[in-house]
């Protein structure tokens, strides 16, 4: 959720960026007089911030007309630059949603943003062949007046797949590790417990949320021999090496035992 909401907001900025173009633009084709250098150079403004961006890029107007897109927004929906010269956005919805895997949730955002126009709108869709876009959406302002809707689309099929490969890593990193017969326990750099297996908690007592966090010397009996198996085992010149001692540890409940210990 937090991924999503730092995804969100970074779209947010760049749109609003894409928003004042416009606006610009807008204000300066209203404006009186002979403005014809300042109308080109604004144009020409517009059009380079449309087609530097990784996204695609699609401007409605509140007719329903296609004010504005980039080539980025017809390559990724495989639209023909006949069908975008009608700037139709019926015709360019009919077209693009047979590409989905769930078309009618995708018409349905749309009908409904198009009836909230001061919302904002983020969602994933996807695709019949397997892509994945991101999908933003804003309304498009000239002051305090809204005068028509921008979506952005980003192709996030790879990170998908990449976070979905990561994902059934995870799960069966995690599915061995807690099948390991033997107490396990991994801390991190600085010596502080991320994870225990379930045959941690049968031999000390200590369930994940006792001891993440901590250091295992709640598990040790001895303050010595923290110390010493810190010295060797947990700073920055510690060899990478596998090692093995015997050591008394203390269960939660306070009996001590001995027991061998292997590092990696």
């Amino acid at each position: 959720m937090k991924d999503q909401s730092l995804l969100r907001n970074q779209r947010q900025k760049e749109l609003g960026q894409l928003r004042q173009r416009i606006a610009e633009l807008e204000k300066v084709k209203s404006s009186q007089g002979d403005l014809g250098k300042q109308i080109k150079h604004t144009i020409s403004l517009l059009n380079a911030t449309l087609e530097s961006t990784a996204d695609g890029l699609l401007v409605i107007d509140n007719s329903g007309k296609a004010v504005s897109y980039n080539k980025k927004f017809l390559k990724m929906w495989r639209i023909p630059s006949s069908l975008a010269r009608q700037k139709d956005d019926k015709a360019l919805i009919d077209f693009v949603l047979n590409q989905l895997h769930d078309p009618r949730e995708f018409l349905r955002k749309i009908h409904y943003l198009y009836s909230h126009p001061d919302e904002e709108s983020f969602d994933v869709l996807e695709f019949q062949n397997g892509r994945i876009f991101e999908r933003f959406s804003m309304p498009q302002r000239i002051g305090r007046d809204i005068v028509g809707r921008v979506w952005s689309f980003r192709d996030v099929t790879e990170r998908a797949r990449t976070e979905k490969a990561l994902e059934k890593s995870r799960a069966e990193f995690e599915s061995i590790f807690n099948s390991i017969t033997e107490a396990a326990v991994f801390v991190d750099t600085h010596r502080r417990i991320v994870a225990i297996n379930p045959a941690f908690t049968r031999m000390f007592g200590y369930g994940i949320k006792e001891v993440k966090g901590k250091t295992p010397r709640i598990i040790y009996a001895n303050e010595a021999d923290y110390v010493e198996a810190g010295k060797k085992h947990h700073h920055p010149g510690a060899v990478n090496d596998k090692a093995v001692f015997e050591c008394d540890y203390r269960r939660k409940d306070g009996t001590v035992f001995l027991a061998e210990t292997v590092v990696t």
